[in-house]
């Protein structure tokens, strides 16, 4: 009961002329936050307007604890859309880009970057940031930081970011090598899959992301399928990954990639057709083996697909009680099934669905 009039009356101490006042009250109003009823009065109030002049406030004072209770604040008030439209409507996001652009702001950088993030969930967030060409530059500056926190928070944001339609990062002119450098040097497994998806979202622009991607690849090392440090080579170590969301990733990139004419021409002359085959056949999730597949047929064509996938399926030996040791012709019932050493097809010819084991 007591919290709506509470709210109301702190957040008119956010504007005092004295900074004290100021810090005093944005440290209670971050506490309060946390209450859902906290949240939904604060909608009422013009908090925003006064957090955004504690923002831009920062960079220009001393030591003042105002600014991280306000970014603390902005976290809290995100934790649902309406928090989030509502503070997006507000205009605050110009104040957090700028501060995460400033060098010399001495607001955490990694909780700008997640209170960004947090934004960025909805659409009319990241259509909003998306506007706003700065929040790249800051990313992917912090995305270079020695601290782990905050490279992580970094490539969260520009993950969340590329999704947008007429995403500007596609614009950047070394996004692609910033993405792979990580992919290739990267230690940290949260972070290779934040990049490898930022680079799936990118593919997935249309016509004109693959082709952006392609250019970029083209420029750096060329179409070259097989160099060991390029798109395509990445994306195949991280197909056969031991994690299914950077495997799932990499072939929604890959599918991406091959249907773009001049993509397509360079994954034919790869091994990529071979290597999408075993991944279909070891159906490790329901994502990775339809885009798998899809990408397999864009590159090698309906017929050859088959042909590569029936190549992986090896030798059998029919296991039958009452006609063992007799040659029984044999198809596969789900190519899709065949995840290891066994799995179930149907004889052709035979009155039931006999166990085929591999030799």
């Amino acid at each position: 009961r007591d919290i709506p009039p509470l709210i109301a009356v702190l957040s008119t101490f956010l504007g005092s002329d004295t900074p004290q006042a100021v810090e005093q009250a944005s440290g209670l109003i971050a506490n309060l936050m946390m209450e859902p009823l906290a949240r939904k009065s604060a909608q009422e109030t013009n908090m925003p307007l006064l957090l955004s002049r504690i923002l831009n406030a920062a960079p220009f004072v001393g030591e003042w604890a105002a600014p991280d209770y306000a970014v603390a604040i902005v976290m809290n008030f995100a934790e649902s859309d309406n928090g989030r439209r509502f503070l997006v409507r507000s205009g605050i996001h110009f104040s957090l880009v700028g501060a995460l652009c400033y060098k010399n702001c001495k607001i955490s950088k990694e909780s700008l970057a997640w209170a960004l993030c947090n934004l960025s969930m909805l659409e009319e967030g990241r259509r909003a940031l998306n506007s706003e060409t700065n929040v790249y530059e800051g990313a992917l500056a912090l995305n270079e930081s020695t601290l782990l926190n905050e490279k992580i928070a970094a490539l969260a944001l520009l993950r969340n970011l590329s999704r947008v339609q007429h995403c500007r990062l596609l614009h950047v002119p070394d996004i692609l090598e910033v993405l792979l450098t990580e992919l290739r040097t990267g230690q940290d497994q949260t972070c290779i899959e934040h990049a490898v998806s930022v680079l799936r979202n990118l593919c997935a622009q249309g016509p004109e992301g693959p082709q952006k991607i392609l250019r970029l690849e083209k420029t750096a090392r060329g179409l070259h399928a097989h160099h060991p440090d390029g798109l395509f080579s990445l994306l195949e170590k991280l197909l056969l990954s031991a994690s299914d969301v950077q495997a799932e990733s990499a072939s929604a990139a890959l599918e991406h990639l091959s249907l773009v004419e001049e993509g397509n021409r360079a994954l034919k002359r790869s091994n990529m057709a071979s290597v999408l085959a075993s991944v279909v056949l070891k159906d490790r999730t329901a994502d990775l083996t339809a885009s798998s597949s899809r990408a397999l047929r864009s590159i090698a064509g309906e017929a050859e697909a088959e042909r590569l996938i029936m190549s992986k399926v090896g030798l059998f030996k029919v296991v039958d009680q009452q006609q063992s040791g007799v040659p029984v012709q044999i198809g596969v019932q789900s190519l899709a099934s065949a995840t290891s050493s066994t799995f179930t097809p149907i004889i052709i010819g035979a009155s039931a669905v006999h166990r085929v084991n591999l030799i």
